[in-house]
């Protein structure tokens, strides 16, 4: 069997060996296992929300500084270091959730962010699942099991030579992961865990070590070509984690979202097709390559066009070549295209013109 299968029976074994986060007859574990592991899993941002989220549901107003505060943890400082989340965008997702004074803005909101609110306003509606949550990530080992799932499909290195913590905050239904940290909303780690326990923290942990293993990256985000290649295999190998899980119905995440992953992942021949095409007529003057183009054929910033393409592989045997792509990287949509010739599956392949192209980029 193949490594990556090797790896997901693991992998399915520790999940299935999960206690559940509700458990009333669980085992305390010893005090000093606490000490040593709770520094682990740092809640210092979901503690300091609270009093702020107490204000706010009084009506009364939160001040800029007692904002700035918040916003200068560690967990919001990754949050808005590795995502396109700012200041202005939460504070006022914080007062429409919470402040009675601007529930009339809620209907106005886009519905992805009337998810991002109703997700807070369910957090903080009954907060007995927290001090659970945080018992069960001590009593669980979580962080090593979760890195067990990242570790699985990387390239073999010194894993222990890092520091690794999780910061957690209440923003969203989301998580955010570079070399620099790991972030994730409490309570969507929460929901998740109990659907499939270490699978989204191993999603983020692969984006972890994926920045650590790469000091010098071997893609230049600059260049548009190499930009689409990045998102692609970037979330398409961790998608390979935690994504079989994603549109079920006990899935925490919103339906719609839910609804819409599904429905681009039923479209991605067509993306992979539609990629090539703009692929192919960018090479004429590469140059003027523009990545906004190319992200007609990357929703999800590439999470379903990904998964689409590193299933094809895995599922076809190679995920061995599949985890060696991930120091070459140059070599995935050639890779692709084997499996499919290999196995003759009715899927778009790439053109030999921008598999030759892309093997250029790999010599400069």
């Amino acid at each position: 069997m193949k490594y990556l299968g090797l790896a997901v029976l693991l992998l399915l074994s520790m999940a299935s060996d999960a206690k559940p986060i509700h458990s009333d007859n669980r085992l305390l574990p010893d005090e000093p296992l606490v000490n040593a592991q709770a520094r682990l899993y740092d809640f210092t941002a979901v503690a300091q929300i609270q009093p702020l989220v107490a204000q706010l549901k009084q009506g009364q107003t939160v001040s800029e500084s007692q904002w700035q505060a918040l916003y200068a943890l560690p967990a919001y400082q990754l949050i808005f270091t590795i995502s396109s989340h700012r200041p202005e965008q939460l504070t006022r997702r914080y007062q429409v959730a919470f402040n009675p004074n601007e529930r009339s803005a809620f209907e106005a909101l886009a519905e992805s962010e009337q998810f991002e609110v109703l997700h807070l306003r369910q957090a903080f509606d009954d907060l007995s699942w927290l001090p659970q949550y945080q018992h069960w990530l001590v009593e669980q080992d979580a962080l090593a099991r979760s890195k067990a799932h990242a570790l699985a499909l990387l390239p073999s290195f010194d894993a222990n030579a890092y520091e690794v913590r999780f910061m957690f905050a209440l923003f969203g239904q989301n998580a955010h992961a570079a070399e620099i940290g790991v972030v994730m909303d409490a309570y969507i780690g929460y929901l998740s865990d109990q659907q499939a326990p270490f699978e989204l923290a191993g999603h983020e942990l692969h984006h972890f070590f994926y920045g650590i293993i790469h000091p010098v990256a071997p893609l230049d985000m600059s260049n548009p070509f190499e930009r689409v290649l990045y998102h692609v295999q970037k979330e398409g190998v961790a998608n390979l984690i935690d994504k079989h899980n994603f549109s079920d119905a006990d899935s925490p995440f919103a339906e719609s979202l839910k609804q819409q992953f599904a429905k681009q992942m039923s479209l991605a021949p067509d993306h992979l097709a539609l990629l090539d095409r703009l692929l192919t007529a960018a090479l004429d003057e590469p140059q003027q390559a523009d990545f906004m183009t190319f992200q007609q054929a990357l929703p999800f910033w590439g999470h379903t066009l990904g998964w689409y393409i590193c299933q094809t592989i895995a599922k076809a045997g190679e995920s061995e070549a599949l985890i060696t792509t991930l120091n070459q990287p140059h070599q995935l949509f050639s890779l692709y295209n084997q499996v499919v010739e290999q196995h003759q599956l009715t899927q778009p392949r790439f053109s030999q013109a921008v598999l030759n192209y892309y093997e250029l980029l790999s010599q400069q």
